[in-house]
């Protein structure tokens, strides 16, 4: 048995958007969203990514900590 060990930026969070058919994925500061056919990249800067999620009205929410500032940034896509 291997064991796995993920760490800062290498930890990957993940959330779905079933109505729209949205999957997103974070690597460290880097947010990856899919509809199944195409993936959309999104760069939040030099922030790390603490949590994220889709909200009611199907826009992606990330919480982004750099050093001791923790932001909400929202993404939007149309479908």
């Amino acid at each position: 048995e291997i064991g796995v060990r993920l760490v800062g930026s290498e930890m990957c969070i993940r959330d779905r958007d079933s109505d729209k058919g949205l999957v997103a994925e974070a690597w460290g500061s880097t947010v990856f969203v899919s509809d199944g056919i195409t993936t959309t990249t999104v760069d939040v800067e030099t922030a790390d990514i603490a949590s994220m999620e889709f909200n009611k009205k199907g826009a992606l929410v990330v919480h982004a900590v750099d050093g001791e500032t923790t932001r909400s940034i929202t993404y939007a896509w149309s479908k």
